[in-house]
């Protein structure tokens, strides 16, 4: 429930005021949710990944998955390394992950 909730919180007002227009103009909300999601999971382990190995292994262009690794970024989600090239996960995604799912 907690995470729908964030997710309803997040598409009416964070993400709009984050991405502007490009989220509905380029990657639609549920897609965004759903690719936000699976970033987590694909770097619940913890260590460095590189924006590149995310973008391939969610299957979007980099240019795309930078606006989604930006805003998991802004909420705390995940951190990035000091040149921006590589990210991973925080406490705080790894207990978003931990949320039960309704």
């Amino acid at each position: 429930m907690f995470r729908n909730i964030v997710q309803k919180h997040c598409s009416e007002t964070c993400i709009p005021k984050l991405l502007g227009n490009i989220t509905t103009d380029i990657i639609p909300m549920t897609t965004a949710f759903r690719i936000s999601e699976e970033i987590l999971e694909y770097i619940k382990t913890g260590g460095w990944i590189t924006v590149g190995e995310i973008s391939e292994q969610v299957g979007i262009v980099p240019e795309k998955s930078i606006k989604i690794l930006d805003f998991l970024s802004e909420f705390g989600f995940i951190e990035f390394d000091s040149d921006n090239s590589r990210i991973r996960i925080t406490d705080l995604g790894k207990r978003f992950l931990e949320l039960p799912e309704i």
